[in-house]
């Protein structure tokens, strides 16, 4: 009997490749989201040291202005200054009072100059307002001829602007009363001109009444 050998192409073993006999190039992945928070990182590093190398350059530029500023004022004297405007300040003050200031007493001596013979003012009224000045007064004449006289001098004075009578009437003593009213230059009552010895109160000389004479009756 003849033996018998038993034949297979087929493998008991599995067929295992060893490392050195594939030639296949093996694939590495990367995660993107770890590169990313990299990249933010060394960048917000970058930043945070820029931002504090800046901090320290303005620091320093912050003090030098300082001194500098300290070294100008020291060098103007700025306490010395402050007194020069306090100064000033006081001497306009009182320049504007000087230059608004009135003379009342200077207007009572001229009127007494100006008023002519047989008129008393029993009243003055004596208003400055804005820049100008007004004189109210109430007068009584011992005639129209005296009235008239007054009139002509008060119109020929330099000082007495726009006078006028109205409300004429006659008292029980026959004396003629009037009410007078006129602006007057505010150089004659100017409290600057009397101190600096600018004399502006002339002397006038009583004027010759030339109206002639109203009869009683009318």
């Amino acid at each position: 009997m003849e033996p018998r050998f038993q034949t297979s192409f087929i493998p008991k073993k599995p067929i295992v490749a060893t490392q050195g006999s594939s030639s296949a190039p093996v694939i590495r992945t990367t995660n993107i989201v770890t590169l990313i928070a990299n990249v933010m990182f060394v960048v917000a590093l970058v930043v945070s040291g820029g931002l504090f190398f800046y901090k320290q350059l303005l620091q320093k530029q912050i003090a030098t202005v300082g001194q500098s500023i300290d070294d100008a004022r020291g060098a103007f004297q700025i306490e010395k200054i402050q007194e020069l405007i306090d100064a000033d300040a006081r001497l306009n003050a009182i320049t504007n009072l000087l230059n608004n200031h009135v003379s009342v007493s200077k207007l009572l001596t001229f009127l007494s100059e100006v008023t002519v013979k047989k008129v008393k003012i029993n009243e003055l009224i004596y208003k400055s307002e804005a820049g100008a000045t007004t004189v109210t007064m109430k007068v009584e004449a011992a005639s129209y001829n005296a009235l008239a006289a007054q009139g002509e001098v008060f119109s020929k004075n330099e000082f007495i602007k726009t006078p006028f009578f109205t409300n004429y009437s006659t008292a029980d003593n026959g004396f003629i009363r009037a009410d007078f009213s006129s602006k007057i230059d505010t150089t004659l009552t100017s409290y600057k001109k009397s101190i600096e010895g600018d004399d502006t109160t002339p002397s006038i000389e009583p004027v010759v009444p030339t109206v002639p004479p109203v009869p009683s009756g009318s």
